[in-house]
């Protein structure tokens, strides 16, 4: 009798434990069973896929000449300059792509002298160099392409206003020859010059 009680009581024991794992498995959180699921693959092929971006700065003269002194690969997401903030407007192309279109801050050469006490107004001038930041998004094996990268500076004509500045708008602005080129770095320099000094940061 004896052991015919301790066999029901541990078959009621087996039987309870087997009943809170299972409710256990039941319960787990639907994003814990996909991080679980998640395969080594799959999270190679989303860093793959992260996106990125060029951040350049050129020492600009003004009779065309210039250097790359800095490149740098930045693995993020950019923001480019799409509001009106001055007349002054970079491309950067490779090939026929256009890569990014953005607004300079100001007129990049541009020099703002300190009031004198004498005179309260601000005086500007423009200087025979400048050094500029360019942003350039890495899209469509672009990256593999840098030599090939191009960059020109443009100057709306005065009077025209832009409310959001993207590639169809710049595409419009240049068909009616409401934008005047002021900068031409070409690839076989500009594109040149980035890849010798590139170097890649994570944002």
């Amino acid at each position: 009798m004896v052991a015919q009680h301790l066999s029901v009581i541990l078959r009621l024991v087996l039987s309870m434990l087997a009943f809170e794992a299972g409710a256990r498995v039941y319960n787990q959180p639907k994003n814990e069973k996909l991080l679980n699921k998640a395969s080594p693959k799959m999270a190679q092929q989303g860093g793959a896929q992260e996106r990125s971006y060029l951040n350049v700065v050129v020492d600009l003269k003004k009779d065309g000449s210039f250097e790359v002194v800095k490149a740098t690969r930045v693995l993020g997401e950019v923001i480019l300059r799409d509001f009106q903030s001055s007349d002054f407007i970079y491309q950067a192309t490779i090939g026929e792509t256009t890569l990014a279109v953005a607004f300079f801050p100001e007129n990049p050469f541009l020099v703002r002298a300190l009031a004198d006490p004498k005179n309260p107004n601000e005086s500007t001038t423009e200087a025979n160099a400048a050094v500029i930041v360019v942003n350039i998004p890495l899209e469509h094996g672009s990256l593999s392409a840098i030599s090939k990268l191009r960059l020109k500076i443009f100057k709306l004509l005065p009077g025209t206003n832009v409310d959001k500045l993207d590639p169809p708008v710049f595409a419009e602005l240049k068909a009616q020859k409401r934008l005047v080129l002021i900068r031409d770095l070409a690839s076989k320099t500009f594109g040149r010059s980035i890849s010798k000094k590139l170097r890649t940061v994570r944002n």
